[in-house]
């Protein structure tokens, strides 16, 4: 049985280490500034959502994600995800749509991250490490219909006029289905980022979900750290 490179890549997850705005979709890629206007499609047209579900379909007792001595299954994480997605749903969540996550690097980040593109909306991850004018102006820009957070970071988002949701309230697990929603198309964007917030030159660079599938994880290894082996790991 094969396990998710995820699970090795210690600096992605560690509670030590930067970031996540800044390691896992960090400064690096502003650089490809081409990246999101790609239109190779030697790689078949298929939305992140879905070919994490195959993947889940193939392997569903198989390790995905390692994080802070917690392994959780392919089934596992799906399950996690989809339950968060259908409360996101109900934040009018959906294509078009943007999400803000502020999380440091965490197996919760990625669930939230996933849940959000279950939902067809685009996420846009938010670095706590950035001071609270520099937050308020990626929600303004983005203008998102919700947040994901922790509990300890609610309090930075909740004088910004939308939802915020604390990824461990209990009530997700309890009151909320497992089974997942429609597939986005795989040209909606998957997440917009904001690499040049701090420098003063803010400008945001959209991603789609086709970009993420057909990335060669030679030439984008932040992307690759994230979504390639959960998407392309065979048991």
């Amino acid at each position: 049985m094969s396990v998710n490179l995820l699970a090795i890549n210690q600096t992605a997850l560690d509670e030590r280490a930067v970031p996540l705005a800044r390691t896992q979709l960090g400064v690096w890629l502003a650089q490809q500034t081409d990246f999101s206007t790609s239109t190779d499609r030697a790689t078949p047209a298929v939305s992140v959502p879905q070919s994490f579900s195959e993947q889940v379909a193939r392997a569903p007792e198989a390790i995905a994600l390692v994080s802070n001595g917690t392994s959780w299954t392919y089934r596992e994480l799906e399950e996690a995800a989809n339950r968060l997605a259908h409360l996101v749903a109900a934040h009018s969540a959906g294509p078009g749509a943007v999400i803000a996550l502020m999380f440091e690097p965490s197996a919760q980040a990625i669930i939230a991250m996933l849940a959000v593109l279950k939902t067809g909306a685009t996420y846009l991850p938010i670095d706590p490490a950035l001071s609270d004018a520099e937050v308020a102006f990626l929600l303004d820009d983005a203008a998102p219909k919700a947040a994901i957070t922790v509990t300890t970071q609610a309090g930075r988002l909740a004088h910004h006029d939308l939802p915020v949701i604390d990824i461990n309230d209990p009530v997700i697990n309890t009151s909320y289905p497992t089974h997942a929603l429609p597939h986005p198309n795989p040209d909606n964007v998957a997440y917009i980022l904001y690499p040049s917030v701090a420098t003063g030159s803010p400008r945001g660079l959209a991603v789609t979900h086709h970009n993420i599938a057909s990335q060669n994880p030679s030439d984008h290894r932040s992307i690759w750290e994230i979504w390639g082996g959960f998407l392309r790991t065979h048991a």
